[in-house]
């Protein structure tokens, strides 16, 4: 499987962010990678985000209309294993979307089974608000004997955090 260089850490980390959000949400189950093998992934990421001083936030597989069992619990492993490892460094992307069998409630679907519809999607986002990554002060303490000038100009450099997260998938 070849990687995306447009679209992982590598290229996350280029600009500079305070934090990233993981989300890979279904493809691995539906390439049949073991728990095992997707946990390593993310211990990969995380451990290399980590390294880089980079905050890191983890979200849990999203529910797919996949047609066998062993597909939807891997997606329900997983998303248990996150919860557990990562703990409040774990965003919740499967409760109040997922069926009680695994499928993407009706009201979010894309259409495609696979996909949510925006409405899905505003779900998501408002999670990921919630956890507060964008109130994080990405800001370099500014000592007090520092002229007023430089303090100022050093408090002006980074002013909107929000722009400066990082969300691949």
């Amino acid at each position: 499987m070849l990687i995306d260089q447009e679209r992982n850490l590598t290229k996350a980390l280029s600009f500079s962010p305070y934090a990233v959000v993981i989300n890979m949400p279904s493809n691995d189950a539906a390439n049949n990678f073991t728990v095992g093998d997707q946990l390593r992934n993310y211990r990969i990421i995380t451990e290399a985000a980590t390294a880089a001083g980079v905050l890191t936030w983890v979200a849990t597989p999203q529910p797919r209309n996949f047609t066998t069992f062993s597909q939807i619990q891997l997606q329900r492993d997983v998303r248990d294993s996150i919860l557990q490892i990562y703990g409040d460094q774990a965003i919740e992307f499967w409760d109040g979307i997922a069926e009680e069998d695994g499928h993407i409630l009706a009201a979010y679907n894309a259409g495609d089974g696979v996909h949510l519809n925006n409405a899905g999607h505003a779900i998501l986002f408002e999670r990921v608000f919630a956890k507060g990554i964008q109130d994080i002060d990405c800001l370099d303490w500014v000592a007090v004997d520092t002229p007023p000038a430089l303090a100022a100009k050093a408090s002006l450099s980074q002013r909107f955090p929000t722009q400066r997260i990082a969300m691949y998938r």
